[in-house]
């Protein structure tokens, strides 16, 4: 901005110099032009041709001996001088006219003055006056007199001009650097005025170590600032719920893995400590397997969960069938529906082919099937829905959940979220709909949670 500021100055004091020395350059020509005059109104022809300098004591003084100008009429016909003024002679001096002299213009150039100064010269043709009343028809004029033409040569001082445009230069060039320098010092308070307010923000900024619900930054700053502020508030207001969101998911998973952990070196502890028959070793080792499984089960969702950002940039779109998938995954569960005395009504087409990544969307539908076969009471009725939109599928899968109401909706798709009465379970760590919410936001999925009047619990997987 100073720059800027320092470069409108320039131009401005340039444009101004540039106009100023101009008019004194004009004003001093004129001046010239009207020396000139009085000089050529001296000049006279006589009836029988002969020109000659009638002085006058302005013309006299002004080019005495030893002064700043000096003048030459020179006889354009006969190309000799005609007279010179005192200063010239004085000065020993010689003025030669310029060339392309001609009646219409004077032209100028430059020369030496009578003292020896760097001069203005201007050269003109022009007829020289009469010497004679013109209204005396008694006078005899010969042909030659009636327009002798003359060249009339003109050398004065310029070092008044000279020394106006030094002190115009001068002048022009302290005005610009005061003026840069107040219209920088002006420019740099109004910034560090204006910018003051973001610095205080930026200080309020650098001394937060941690996200908090507080809202440190003021939102009655200045107006320009308010929507910063806020803004800046609002999201250290989520970050504060995703800290929290972050540190309750660790604290779950530690917990989760404490439990089979602590099981599985429960069963190794004994079988080395005491021995066993051969038939109570395979009891410990089949249990340790167990519980292995469920802990590479509950690491690979944990993993799924916080890879979500690299699945999405692999993902391998390829065509394939959601009905055919559904079908496959109930078959899968049979022997746990059948335990549980469940029934299942599917309605979905036989078939219906869509573009999607087949392990992330056959992730969805498992889970989601699962966790109604896993939680919809025993003997109850699961409804899967498929339908066709124009934007591509749309699965509802209903299950009847007693335990559940409408201020759950908003914990059901959290980690290690499970209903109260339910954190002993063995078989679910509570991270199946978590996965499909992370993957079917990865898919451009729109999945949803709601509980019917009925005491019906629904999730919506819909294209978007």
């Amino acid at each position: 901005m100073t720059v800027a500021v320092f470069g409108v100055t320039a131009l401005f004091c340039g444009l101004t110099y540039v106009l100023v020395r101009n008019m004194l350059i004009v004003d001093f020509d004129r001046a010239v032009l009207e020396q000139f005059q009085s000089v050529a109104n001296t000049v006279k022809v006589w009836t029988d041709g002969d020109v000659y300098v009638e002085l006058n004591p302005t013309v006299m003084t002004g080019f005495a001996a030893g002064g700043d100008r000096a003048f030459v009429v020179r006889d354009v016909d006969v190309h000799e001088m005609i007279a010179q003024s005192i200063s010239l002679d004085a000065a020993g001096l010689t003025i030669a006219g310029l060339a392309g002299a001609n009646r219409d213009t004077p032209v100028f150039g430059e020369g030496t003055a009578p003292n020896g100064a760097d001069a203005v010269i201007v050269t003109q043709v022009m007829p020289a006056q009469w010497g004679w009343d013109i209204d005396d028809t008694t006078i005899e004029v010969t042909p030659e007199a009636r327009e002798k033409l003359v060249e009339i040569t003109l050398a004065v001082d310029d070092t008044p001009l000279t020394a106006r445009l030094r002190s115009l230069g001068m002048l022009t060039l302290s005005i610009a650097i005061a003026a840069a320098l107040a219209a920088g010092a002006a420019a740099l308070f109004t910034v560090s005025t204006v910018l003051r307010p973001l610095h205080d923000l930026a200080g309020r900024a650098a001394k937060i170590r941690e996200p908090s619900y507080s809202r440190p930054f003021p939102a009655d700053g200045p107006v320009e600032l308010q929507p910063i502020a806020e803004r800046l508030n609002d999201l250290l207001v989520r970050l504060a719920d995703a800290s929290l969101v972050e540190r309750r998911f660790t604290a779950d998973a530690a917990h989760e893995l404490r439990t089979p952990i602590a099981e599985l070196r429960t069963l190794t502890d004994v079988a080395l400590r005491f021995p066993t028959a051969p038939e109570q070793l395979e009891n410990v080792i089949r249990s340790s397997n167990d519980l292995s499984i469920r802990l590479t089960s509950l690491i690979d969702a944990l993993l799924g969960i916080a890879r979500k950002d690299a699945l999405a940039a692999g993902l391998q779109m390829a065509p394939t069938n959601p009905p055919d998938m559904i079908r496959q995954i109930i078959a899968s569960n049979a022997v746990t529906i059948a335990k549980r005395n469940l029934v299942f009504d599917v309605q979905a087409p036989q078939d219906h082919k869509i573009t999607s990544d087949v392990t992330l969307l056959q992730s969805i539908l498992t889970n989601l099937i699962e966790n109604a076969v896993s939680h919809a009471p025993q003997g109850s009725t699961v409804s899967v829905i498929y339908t066709v939109t124009q934007a591509g599928l749309h699965l509802r899968v209903t299950n009847p959940a007693p335990d559940l109401d409408a201020d759950d909706l908003d914990k059901v798709f959290e980690p290690f979220w499970r209903k109260d009465g339910q954190q002993s379970d063995r078989d679910h760590a509570g991270l199946g709909l978590a996965l499909c919410k992370g993957f079917a936001d990865i898919l451009s999925l729109d999945l949803q949670a709601r509980v019917t009047a009925d005491q019906q619990f629904e999730m919506i997987l819909k294209a978007t």
